[in-house]
């Protein structure tokens, strides 16, 4: 019972999915609510094709020609194709954003997580770093950064704080189903924290 929690609290969190999650929120919470509801649409389905619908066609082309043995990349060496192209998506999203004049600091949110990503396949040839916890640190620093450059047009301690509480309960199981130590866990979280608090930081 408790692994089929943590399976699905795991897939609600999908590295996948946060991407399109801290699109929906900026558009709603920081200074760009004032952007047309249309507009809002695009952006927030653009961001869910790219870089999670294009990532799902690409894994599952992998699965198909076995190049990865399940969708879940549970196996360190199966990675680097998957991240790499989930990298690439980021950067193109990146791009679009700048395309259509988006703030620098969401574009470079967007590049930070790319980042984040790019480290997460570098570091997997030796070790399983934590994509869950790169993208629920990275979550979390936007909040952060949404707070401490005043872009938020409503209070935001309350959703900082259940961001921290999602990271843990994320990381938590994670390690419940046995596919991180701690440390990786741990080391998963910083990455999405400095990568993207640094790139957001660029930019003021």
């Amino acid at each position: 019972m408790l692994e089929k929690i943590a399976r699905i609290i795991s897939a609600i969190f999908s590295p996948l999915l946060i991407p399109t999650y801290a699109m929906t929120l900026v558009l709603t919470k920081s200074i760009l609510f004032i952007v047309s509801s249309g507009s809002k649409l695009g952006v927030i389905a653009t961001t869910f094709a790219v870089t999670c619908v294009i990532p799902i066609i690409v894994i599952g082309i992998l699965l198909k020609t076995k190049v990865v043995s399940d969708s879940g990349l549970n196996k360190r060496e199966e990675r680097p194709i998957p991240y790499g192209v989930t990298a690439v998506c980021y950067f193109v999203l990146a791009w679009y954003l700048d395309s259509i004049h988006s703030p620098l600091w969401l574009s470079m949110f967007i590049v930070g997580a790319g980042l984040a990503t790019v480290i997460s396949a570098i570091v997997n040839r030796w070790w399983k770093i934590s994509a869950h916890g790169a993208a629920m640190g990275g979550l979390t620093a936007l909040i952060f950064c949404l707070m401490y450059y005043q872009l938020n047009i409503t209070g935001m301690s309350l959703l900082f704080c259940s961001s921290i509480i999602a990271t843990g309960l994320v990381g938590t199981c994670r390690l419940i189903l046995e596919r991180h130590t701690l440390m990786q866990v741990l080391a998963g979280i910083a990455n999405g924290i400095v990568c993207v608090t640094a790139c957001v930081m660029l930019t003021h």
